[in-house]
């Protein structure tokens, strides 16, 4: 399929205004460079968008569209689910469980975190606790 430049441009200019998913954005891109040959550099510059643009919107690429609905599901951002790909980029995108989602949610929440209570604290330390176990049980089980 040949992805003129002009629909291209045209896209990634609407694409501020419009609610189109980042996944079908980043397959558009995708076939775009792979008709045309561009390398994520050559791309940019002819869709006068710099290369860190693109690679964002490329990553969702990583993804299937079902993935991206359980993501969406799960209550992840758009660009939670970027980061998450960027974060993991040898990640098996076919092995993904709902509890892999529920911890890469949960690592970037923590990430993010600044006001902590000794609530907080409270169930950081009984998290920690759960995890140690579920870790030595993974290392028996792959043993």
């Amino acid at each position: 399929m040949e992805v003129p430049t002009e629909i291209v441009y045209n896209a990634i200019q609407d694409w501020k205004k419009s609610k189109i998913e980042p996944f079908t954005k980043a397959k558009l891109l995708k076939a775009y460079m792979e008709e045309n040959n561009l390398s994520q550099r050559q791309a940019g510059e002819v869709l006068g968008m710099a290369r860190g643009s693109i690679q964002n919107m490329l990553v969702f690429n990583r993804i299937t569209k079902g993935q991206y609905t359980n993501f969406k599901e799960q209550g992840l951002s758009d660009d939670e689910i970027r980061k998450r790909q960027l974060l993991k980029p040898n990640y098996d995108s076919k092995d993904i469980s709902n509890l892999d989602i529920s911890l890469d949610k949960l690592i970037l929440q923590l990430s993010k975190q600044e006001f902590i209570t000794s609530k907080t604290l409270e169930r950081a330390n009984r998290l920690k606790l759960e995890l140690d176990k579920f870790i030595i049980k993974i290392k028996k089980t792959n043993e």
